[in-house]
């Protein structure tokens, strides 16, 4: 099938895709079948301005071969697929390394990753769209005026902070949203530095009132902070993460949990350590 108009296609559930009814696809507990009809198709997941072919209600599918050459497209992307998205959609994603930013601005959505390990989004060379908080920040991926959710996936900052100043693994901005079962990693420079820059979570609020949590994730190799909540009208729920920082002595001095400028923050059960600049713990912060 290969949808190059814009608008949406909904297949009959009585379709069969390569032997696979799409209403047994549709009623399994498991998306491996309906990742493998996304991949029998073509449309605004593969190339940006073509339809969506609609396999699921509320649901978009994307795999590691969303993409179509003759189309112009060499590799798959989230962006596309969060493009293409309607409101409150989840757009599950297939394993596999994903290179690209991913903005969601002005929509409700959830991203879910086949895997916690195994789906990764990875940050390019160069992150065009940014944020300005004091100054202009890169995310990899970016939530902006909407309730945005993310699950089961990797975020890899790809130690991409020595071309993007101030980069950030996963942000919310004026936004609101839950993370949970995350990895969030390698967001510093090439190596690791002294520059005041490299939050693997960064919420920040200037209006409004937003609310997010962070929960049962895992965040390590970050540069400056590994869980960073700021701003009045902000509300976050930090629970039962690992936050792990470089434990390595004059470099930076790292904040494994910081909270601040009025937000309100509620944590309990998360296990901080290696966030130090000393041997003397008790001048460092965040080394819990």
């Amino acid at each position: 099938v290969v949808d190059k108009f814009a608008g949406m296609i909904t297949p009959a559930s009585s379709n069969v895709f390569d032997g696979v009814l799409l209403a047994d696809a549709q009623a399994a507990s498991s998306p491996a079948q309906l990742f493998a009809i996304a991949d029998k198709i073509v449309d605004g997941v593969d190339v940006a301005g073509y339809g969506l072919v609609r396999l699921k209600a509320g649901n978009v599918y994307v795999t590691t071969s969303s993409y179509f050459v003759p189309g112009g497209t060499t590799s798959a992307s989230v962006q596309r697929a969060v493009n293409v998205a309607q409101a409150e959609d989840t757009v599950n994603i297939a394993d596999g390394t994903y290179v690209g930013q991913v903005a969601i601005i002005g929509k409700d959505l959830s991203l879910l990753g086949a895997s916690e390990a195994g789906t990764i989004l990875q940050a390019p060379a160069i992150l065009g769209t940014s944020f300005t908080t004091s100054t202009s920040n890169k995310a990899v991926v970016y939530a902006n005026n909407g309730t945005v959710n993310f699950s089961d996936l990797t975020i890899d900052g790809n130690r991409q902070g020595s071309t993007n100043y101030r980069l950030v693994g996963l942000a919310y901005f004026n936004a609101s949203g839950t993370a949970d079962h995350l990895i969030i990693k390698n967001v510093m420079d090439s190596t690791f530095t002294g520059n005041q820059a490299g939050n693997a979570y960064y919420a920040y609020n200037t209006v409004g009132t937003h609310t997010v949590s962070i929960s049962e994730s895992t965040i390590l190799d970050y540069q400056k902070n590994g869980i960073t909540a700021n701003g009045t009208g902000l509300t976050v729920y930090i629970t039962n993460n690992v936050v792990t920082g470089q434990n390595v002595e004059g470099i930076n001095g790292q904040n494994g949990i910081q909270i601040g400028f009025d937000a309100l923050g509620y944590v309990s059960g998360n296990t901080v350590s290696g966030n130090r600049y000393s041997s003397n713990l008790m001048g460092d912060t965040g080394s819990g």
